[in-house]
């Protein structure tokens, strides 16, 4: 950004260099327009024919012809002012659409930093509030590496367009800075007639052009692992400012927020008879989360045939002993319901604003029906109506037996979260790392359904 203030300069000056010639000339046509009106009347002064001096009529010729070499000078200026204004124009309108670009830049630099210290003090906050951090935490890298310059975003950066921005305008000003110069050169030559007795002046030749900054586009063979050095680099240093803050509430910072569960399910909460495919979080936290995925169209795309076979198992709205028996989903299917899984993890970043339920698990009734493959979730404590009616009843459907009973341990696994203090040296994971999911054998023994 300082590179294209830095050529806002160069066109400024420009600018003031054009104002400085046009007032040099401005100067010189009153010279010539004065010289011309006094040299008409010296022509005309009274003179008596009888004198007959040769001398006198010579310089009566000398002065007519200076002032038609004024006359001429004067009306060559006409022209070099309107070139002049031109070029003053065009200089006035390229600083015109840089400030315009530069501004909405600096305006989508201020947004991302506002966004970034939202998401600083939401993240603050989860720990603060006994929140789960997993999704404020990927709030805050997500608004990270919004400020990281490429190869992230590359076509949506700042960096990006402010380095078009600097090759266009780059090439503009030479092209400015080349007429104006054209400019000189024409008044030198044009100087050079209408005075021949001082060619020694005329021959010098103007150094315009000065060494003007140009500007190029480094590629980096390793930009890749560079800007992934930066969003770490940054985040370190944002967590752990926050741990002091937190440290003086006695608050530690967990090591790991990662999940422990993750995969494609569907669910259905309460009264209602409809069943949503899902993506499922479980963090180490004790929180569950539920994410639509449909706003993922690449992903969508690529499972189509998958979600669509997902899609119709949703066409019941009971589910019954009989669905478990049917095999829904092939060994194929299966493959890729877990590498969907992956695939919706490893961009759960875009998917934070289709986040549609959280529920913290600590004071929750859990419940496995593995016949049917169904977990349900209730209130530990809740009035007759809402009990009799299943009014605050969720349940998740698991779409194979391996995938229910994972879902089922890891809501159910009493985990200890390891806390931290953060220090510099400290190694924080990268952004959006994945973490390993637990990995439950359907014939180990289940003591939660004796």
């Amino acid at each position: 950004m300082d590179e294209v203030k830095r050529l806002i300069h160069y066109y400024q000056t420009l600018k003031t260099k054009i104002e400085f010639i046009r007032n040099y000339f401005e100067c010189l046509d009153v010279v010539f327009k004065k010289s011309s009106d006094v040299l008409s009347r010296a022509t005309q002064l009274p003179r008596d024919t009888e004198w007959n001096d040769t001398n006198l009529l010579n310089l009566v010729e000398l002065s007519a012809k200076q002032k038609e070499m004024f006359d001429h000078a004067s009306n060559s200026y006409i022209e070099l002012f309107k070139e002049l204004n031109d070029l003053e124009n065009q200089v006035n309108e390229e600083i015109l659409h840089i400030e315009t670009n530069l501004s909405k830049v600096i305006e989508q630099e201020e947004q991302k930093n506002k966004e970034l210290e939202k998401a600083k003090i939401a993240h603050l906050e989860s720990w603060i509030m006994n929140k789960d951090p997993w999704i404020t935490d990927i709030c805050l890298k997500t608004a990270i590496k919004n400020i990281t310059p490429p190869p992230y975003n590359y076509k949506e950066n700042n960096d990006f367009v402010i380095s078009g921005m600097k090759s266009m305008y780059t090439d503009k000003f030479l092209n400015i800075q080349d007429l104006y110069t054209q400019l000189l050169n024409k008044f030198c030559k044009e100087q050079k007639v209408l005075y021949s007795d001082l060619s020694e002046i005329s021959h010098l030749k103007f150094s315009i052009s000065h060494n003007t900054e140009k500007y190029y586009d480094v590629s980096s063979e390793n930009g890749k692992e560079v800007n992934e050095s930066k969003i770490i680099n940054a985040y370190e240093e944002i967590m752990q400012n926050m741990n002091i803050d937190l440290s003086k509430k006695d608050i530690n910072i967990y090591k790991n927020i990662e999940p422990i569960k993750y995969g494609m399910y569907k669910i259905k909460r309460g009264l209602t008879r409809e069943w949503s495919i899902v993506f499922v979080s479980v963090t180490r936290s004790k929180f569950i989360h539920f994410f639509q995925i449909f706003n993922l169209n690449k992903i969508c795309q690529k499972y189509s045939n998958l979600l669509n076979k997902l899609q119709n198992s949703n066409n019941k709205s009971i589910v019954s002993i009989f669905d478990s028996k049917k095999n829904l989903l092939n060994e194929f299917d299966e493959k890729n319901l877990l590498l969907l899984g992956d695939e919706i993890r490893d961009n759960i970043d875009k998917l934070i604003n289709s986040l549609i339920i959280t529920i913290n698990l600590k004071d929750k009734i859990i419940n496995l029906e593995k016949d049917k493959k169904l977990i349900t979730v209730n209130e530990k404590e809740q009035n007759g109506i809402s009990s009799l009616f299943g009014l605050n009843e969720l349940k998740i459907k698991s779409f194979t037996l391996s995938s229910c009973y994972e879902l089922y341990f890891s809501m159910k696994k009493n985990l200890e979260p390891e806390k931290s203090n953060i220090t510099e040296n400290e190694e924080i994971s990268a952004p959006l790392e994945i973490s390993k999911n637990i990995v439950v054998k359907i014939e180990e023994e289940n003591p939660w359904t004796k």
